[in-house]
């Protein structure tokens, strides 16, 4: 579970290795700024990748970051993605390790899809 809601946009990260009876928390604040309303998948090699949301002042994000260490620590794979800053979108990470996003919410509403095949 990554970031959320709470007052403003958290950044914190937690795992749960038993279907969601117990939580650990991997960080109290991760390296990207806090966001709700992101999207985030897990790919085939283990790693997280968090994309996109709002931050605490409301903001619209076009960033993505991503762990490889199951949300300890994070790198900031691209700044200012090629796609419109949004939030609520969908993304899947596919078997080939490719991530597609889809739709969301920003300056408009978007229905467009877009594919990384390089981990974001």
């Amino acid at each position: 579970m990554t970031g959320g809601y709470v007052g403003g946009g958290a950044n914190d990260v937690w795992r749960s290795t038993d279907r969601g009876a117990s939580w650990v928390r991997q960080t109290e604040h991760a390296q990207w700024a806090g966001r709700s309303r992101h999207a985030a998948v897990c790919l085939p090699d283990g790693s997280i990748v968090v994309m996109g949301g709002r931050d605490s002042t409301n903001a619209v994000l076009d960033d993505v970051w991503r762990s490889t260490d199951k949300g300890v620590t994070w790198t900031r794979q691209v700044e200012n993605a090629p796609w419109a800053a949004r939030d609520s979108h969908a993304a899947v990470a596919l078997a080939d390790g490719s991530i597609v996003m889809m739709g969301g919410w920003g300056a408009e509403q978007y229905n467009d899809a877009w594919r990384s095949t390089d981990q974001g």
